[in-house]
């Protein structure tokens, strides 16, 4: 006799937006901080990199083999990132079950992920910034945790929607009356020239 378990949700619904400075913002306000596995464990791999690079590493044109020294400390660096790969899904795991069990309804906005980590432009005067926000992205698993929020609400029958920003626009509208207005990026509270509503994003990130 097959067992087959059935996820078990909420009633409640949702928003998420995701960020670096925190991995997520929750529709209530609550925010779950980055847990960073990669930064806390990146002077570790570097530092094994660089003694693996010292090895003699195999040369298939020449028909060099590799070193003993070179297969451990090549091991050692896999080990390091496979830890690092076994940290950050057991964390996304543990948050979209928590988000899933309370949460029936769960919207977040549509991300390019692929298109947000696309290397600097040559020539960028910002390249170094980009490279450690592209790590930084990659680090905090947008897209593994997103995957497993929407999986997780299918086997319990829940809904999971994707909001595209370019078309809504949240930022810019009113979540009391719905009006619309242009924002530039240091605005941080929200004040409506319709109605009056004024509040405080759960971005920040």
């Amino acid at each position: 006799m097959n067992c087959e378990p059935q996820r078990e949700t909420g009633t409640g619904s949702m928003g998420l937006d995701f960020g670096c400075l925190s991995a997520v913002a929750l529709g209530d306000g609550t925010k779950l901080d980055n847990p960073r596995f990669l930064a806390k464990t990146q002077s570790q791999i570097r530092q094994a990199s660089k003694q693996k690079r010292r090895k003699r590493a195999p040369n298939f044109k020449r028909k060099v083999n590799a070193s003993k020294r070179w297969k451990k400390a090549s091991h050692k660096v896999a080990k390091l990132q496979r830890k690092v790969a076994n940290q950050r899904q057991d964390w996304a795991h543990k948050v979209a079950a928590e988000i899933v069990d309370g949460n029936s309804l769960v919207a977040t906005e549509k991300l390019n992920i692929k298109g947000m980590t696309r290397k600097a432009k040559q020539g960028s005067k910002r390249k170094r910034q980009k490279i450690g926000l592209n790590r930084s992205i990659l680090d905090t698993g947008w897209g593994m945790l997103r995957g497993m929020i929407e999986y997780k609400l299918a086997e319990c029958g829940g809904v999971f929607v994707e909001v595209s920003t370019q078309k809504v626009k949240p930022s810019q509208t009113c979540s009391n009356c719905a009006h619309q207005a242009p924002k530039t990026l240091d605005q941080r509270e929200h004040h409506c020239a319709k109605c009056s509503y004024a509040a405080t994003p759960m971005t920040g990130m």
